[in-house]
């Protein structure tokens, strides 16, 4: 006897299910969609007479009285500590031969700048200002699977992350200092900037490589 398998029709539903428990972001109603219809096959194989809807209601009675909410809390975590190792790990490659010579390439270049200018910490602001906006666009850009331009829910974790970044721009200037900053502040400031750069850097490339994966993991919904 032919495997029952779930069809397009009822993925649909499965989508429209989770969107009903509330579950906005795509790419955690990916993975649950994923799992329900597993599960619901697997199902199909002891109980063949078993209706479509009858299999949605037996998967989710596994899950806590909250939903789904515990699950997406549980991912959030999981992502936050995904996207920080990450970062970190591209900070160490900038340390390491041969990205450490453009680190110090960039670091010195920004140095000769801020110690040649008037106000540098106007220029200091500028820069992380152009990083967090670039890094931002990029990453939001990534959003863009196939025609659809869905909440995800690494992007919304990414994007906090990124918040802190603005923060830090809109922190107004120290009213005193602004033209006689120290050899060492300067210094400071420089490798400040090429790190805050470098971190952008790390977080559109962990949330790139997530969508590969994705593309690669579930090309039926890409």
């Amino acid at each position: 006897m032919e495997k029952k398998q779930v069809s397009e029709v009822q993925i649909e539903q499965l989508f429209k299910f989770m969107r009903q428990k509330y579950v906005r972001y795509y790419d955690v109603q990916i993975e649950l969609v994923d799992h329900f219809a597993s599960a619901i096959e697997a199902m199909w194989e002891k109980s063949p007479t078993m209706t479509f809807e009858q299999g949605i209601d037996n998967v989710y009675v596994e899950f806590p009285i909250t939903g789904f909410n515990d699950l997406i809390n549980e991912k959030t975590v999981i992502l936050n500590k995904k996207i920080l190792s990450y970062a970190w790990k591209e900070m160490k490659l900038y340390l390491q031969f041969p990205k450490i010579m453009l680190t110090l390439l960039l670091t010195t270049l920004l140095y000769l700048l801020f110690s040649n200018v008037q106000q540098p910490m106007i220029y200091v602001y500028i820069i992380w200002l152009i990083t967090f906006l670039g890094s931002t666009y990029l990453i939001t850009q990534l959003r863009n699977i196939g025609s659809k331009k869905q909440q995800f829910l690494v992007l919304n974790t990414l994007l906090g992350f990124q918040s802190i970044s603005l923060f830090i721009c809109t922190v107004p200037p120290p009213p005193q200092g602004l033209d006689n900053l120290s050899f060492w502040s300067t210094i400071g400031l420089s490798i400040l900037t090429v790190f805050m750069m470098i971190f952008c850097i790390g977080h559109y490339k962990v949330a790139r490589s997530i969508f590969e994966e994705w593309k690669t993991q579930y090309p039926q919904f890409v």
